[in-house]
């Protein structure tokens, strides 16, 4: 997201600077990222401070994590009480599981440990100068969390996207590589299988194309993603006797490649925020079915840019038949899709929604806001 972000917001206020601090290397940073180092906690609080110190920043935007909310409030505190002070949230809390048979156990340390850092975190957002999540669903889901010393609104952003590049050549070695010449219908999902709540949405969908393929069978289920729970999935597609008309493909550099090449995206995880994958797919104009979990029904409009269901077999198989058969219909949806992407979710109307807060200025285009047991738009 930082990267994304930073991009939009130079074409949005050109004569700033920014900068990333993070502790990932590579070639593909640039000399705008300031690399944390260190291999102990401590020692890369210590350098992230520092960091801040070298860069002296007007705006200290953190993501989501305690402990950088804690360095610029240090910072804010003895270095420059001017400076603003932001925090997002991209990712719901977890507090329970999706899976049978899957249990989380909490030692008693961890539960002293959690209720320290929710002391913690109530403390330090109370006193940012602005909190953001990526839904209204996190919104109102953090606010449970936190309790009610927790006071502050929380700001709407949604994740931004990146406009979609896919070669023909990658398309076509794609296709080739699965053997998706001439089948249709395609559909695609992407997931982190380190999810309980993402894989039990893509087991779903599993047991939901199990008709589909039936009915259609040249008819194909691409899945990428990877991650500890590869087996559960793996399992499932050979429990369904479905191993010739789903494809697993793993992580995927660029996504926008299957996307591309598949006909119907659906994305039914039990506990998402806002998915970057469902916004890839609408900037790519293609038609979605989302489940009615989460934030992904603030993204999808149902019967207007894709279809929304209860995450049941029954109607996620309904909503797949539906598309299949109807053409007419995906085309409407994915061309409603795009447009609604364009508008909303790209870097540059993300970024200009930041800038705002950045500049103390007012957003002329409205912002929602979640508020403890209130919703406010402005």
């Amino acid at each position: 997201m930082a990267r994304g972000l930073v991009d939009g917001l130079k074409l949005v206020v050109p004569s700033s600077k920014f900068f990333i601090v993070s502790p990932d290397t590579g070639p593909e940073l640039e000399s705008d990222v300031e690399c944390i180092d260190g291999k102990t906690f401590g020692s890369r609080l210590l350098f992230a401070f520092l960091a801040l110190y070298r860069i002296r920043p007007t705006v200290i935007h953190c993501q989501g994590r305690v402990h950088q909310l804690l360095i610029g409030f240090i910072y804010k505190k003895i270095i420059d009480g001017n400076v603003k002070l932001l925090c997002s949230f991209c990712t719901q809390p977890t507090v329970r599981t999706f899976l049978p048979g899957v249990s989380v156990r909490v030692s008693q340390v961890n539960k002293l440990f959690g209720r320290i850092k929710n002391l913690i975190s109530v403390f330090l957002l109370n006193r940012a100068d602005l909190v953001v999540a990526n839904s209204a669903s996190l919104a109102e889901n953090m606010i449970a969390l936190l309790g009610p010393r927790f006071h502050r609104p929380f700001a709407v952003i949604t994740s931004g996207v990146e406009v979609p590049e896919a070669s023909a050549a990658d398309i076509e070695d794609f296709i080739g590589k699965y053997k998706l010449t001439g089948v249709s219908p395609i559909f695609l999902t992407v997931g982190v299988f380190s999810w309980d709540w993402k894989v039990a949405g893509i087991l779903l969908l599993l047991d939901s194309f199990k008709e589909v393929a039936r009915q259609y069978p040249s008819a194909r289920l691409i899945i990428v993603g990877d991650g500890p729970y590869k087996s559960l999935v793996q399992s499932k597609i050979d429990a369904l006797s479905l191993q010739e008309q789903v494809v697993l493909t793993g992580n995927l550099q660029n996504t926008f490649v299957p996307i591309a090449a598949s006909h119907i995206y659906c994305h039914l995880a039990l506990n998402e925020s806002c998915s970057v994958s469902i916004i890839e797919a609408m900037v790519s104009g293609k038609p979605i079915i989302v489940s009615r979990a989460g934030g992904n029904s603030e993204l999808i409009t149902d019967n207007e840019t894709g279809l929304v269901v209860e995450p049941t077999v029954q109607d996620v198989q309904a909503a797949m038949l539906r598309l299949a058969r109807d053409k007419d219909l995906s085309n409407k949806f994915g061309i409603a899709a795009r447009l609604v992407a364009a508008e909303r979710y790209s870097w540059r109307v993300i970024a200009s929604q930041y800038s705002c807060f950045y500049l103390g200025a007012t957003c002329a285009s409205g912002i929602q806001f979640v508020r403890p047991k209130e919703r406010l738009i402005q």
